[in-house]
């Protein structure tokens, strides 16, 4: 405890912004600091620890989650010069990041979009640090940290961050084919292009390993609201229908909706659901709530409007 508390002096008369320090081998100390050189060693070993650990974690699992792998987040809020730790910690937040509030009520969402919108705009701003400093470093920054950063970019339906980052990340060799696939695809949803958005998930949606990773789950996803956009119902039915056989647990979904607008998440969750045959309050909830909102567009709304409709109890005949 007292090293801690004198390391945060340390740094607080330091007055560096976080990434924006030397090294932390390359600072001074008085002859008479013995007790600040210990405190500040301590922390650097501990931190150096936790970068092999993460290194060996990336390496090893691509950074998937599995029982008790948690922390990463505190970790790299004691070892900010850690990008492995870093990208470990994004991962862990994008994990954690909210897909839609509970109960789905139109009331209320504005705040819930708000605070979904800086909570993004965080991770996009974190991304960048780390990948900074995996190029401080001269070492490629890995897959998640150019996906989060995306995904979030999306999510804030800033296109030309997402386009650009994703398209970084292309060129480095660390996105690959299918990722690049969907979010693209993500990008013609939100700018409606759907015929457009079919045909750019293209391989991601074919073949028989299509649901060989979560990325190429979501690109299903996205080709049953591609289709139902542009009419063929029972098309839409039969993609839901596949993506869901594969996503057990709904992982690849949820994936999916972090990275979209909040009007364009209630979508895909309400025809996920519409199309599941379960739950025909909470589906009616979801279609109400993306009604609510000001963002579709007429074409958009009226098949939302048909849908909840579909599904809406029918007056009882008088006898």
């Amino acid at each position: 405890m007292v090293a801690s508390w004198m390391l945060s002096l340390l740094l607080v008369g330091a007055g560096a912004p976080l990434g924006a320090a030397d090294d932390p081998g390359e600072r001074e100390f008085p002859a008479n600091a013995d007790p600040w050189r210990t405190a500040v060693d301590a922390q650097e070993a501990d931190c150096r620890g936790s970068e092999r650990v993460a290194t060996r974690r990336l390496a090893q699992h691509g950074g998937a989650s599995r029982a008790g792998d948690a922390g990463w987040e505190e970790r790299y809020g004691r070892c900010p010069f850690a990008p492995h730790v870093g990208t470990l910690a994004l991962m862990e937040a994008w994990g954690r990041a909210e897909t839609l509030p509970y109960g789905f009520e139109a009331d209320g969402l504005d705040d819930f979009v708000a605070a979904r919108t800086g909570k993004r705009r965080r991770l996009m701003t974190w991304s960048a640090r780390v990948r900074t400093e995996f190029a401080r470093r001269g070492v490629p920054a890995p897959a998640p940290v150019f996906l989060v950063w995306a995904g979030a970019a999306l999510a804030v339906t800033d296109i030309e961050g997402a386009a650009r980052i994703l398209r970084e990340g292309i060129e480095a060799g660390a996105v690959g084919a299918v990722d690049a696939r969907w979010l693209r695809g993500v990008v013609s949803l939100i700018m409606l292009r759907h015929a457009e958005g079919l045909e750019t998930l293209g391989a991601a949606v074919s073949g028989s390993d299509r649901h060989g990773s979560a990325g190429k789950t979501r690109a299903v996803y996205l080709r049953a609201v591609f289709l139902d956009r542009l009419g063929d119902r029972d098309g839409a039915a039969a993609a839901m229908r596949d993506a869901q056989t594969a996503d057990k647990d709904q992982r690849a979904l949820r994936g999916l909706v972090r990275a979209l607008p909040v009007h364009e998440a209630l979508y895909v969750r309400a025809l996920s659901r519409q199309f599941s045959g379960r739950g025909e309050a909470l589906t009616l909830r979801l279609w109400a709530a993306y009604l609510s909102r000001p963002e579709p567009e007429a074409p958009e709304r009226a098949l939302a409007e048909r849908h909840r409709n579909s599904l809406a109890p029918r007056p009882a005949s008088p006898r």
